[in-house]
């Protein structure tokens, strides 16, 4: 049995198992295809917000006007009061 091929050959360096590097490599694959997708212009979609409103409504002139106070509030005295004699 000279030619076992379940036997590793000791005379080449194992071939190691790169899957981690494809998996990264879908990872950034994705993460590209996310990132151009949510900045990509949408120029056949309206706008999500409607445009400003550039007009301005006047108002209503049928408003009655202020009343005016019914008495003018009472003027304080000319002269102050005396101080209170000190004890």
């Amino acid at each position: 049995m000279a030619n076992d091929f379940n036997r590793p050959d000791l005379k080449s360096t194992p071939v190691h198992d790169q899957s981690w590097r494809m998996w990264g490599v879908i990872a950034a694959v994705i993460v590209i295809a996310a990132v151009a997708w949510s900045m990509w212009p949408r120029t056949a979609t309206p706008p999500v917000s409607p445009p400003a409103q550039t007009t301005t409504n006047q108002p209503a002139t049928t408003t009655a006007p202020a009343t005016p106070p019914a008495a003018p509030a009472t003027p304080a005295p000319a002269t102050p009061a005396p101080a209170a004699p000190a004890q």
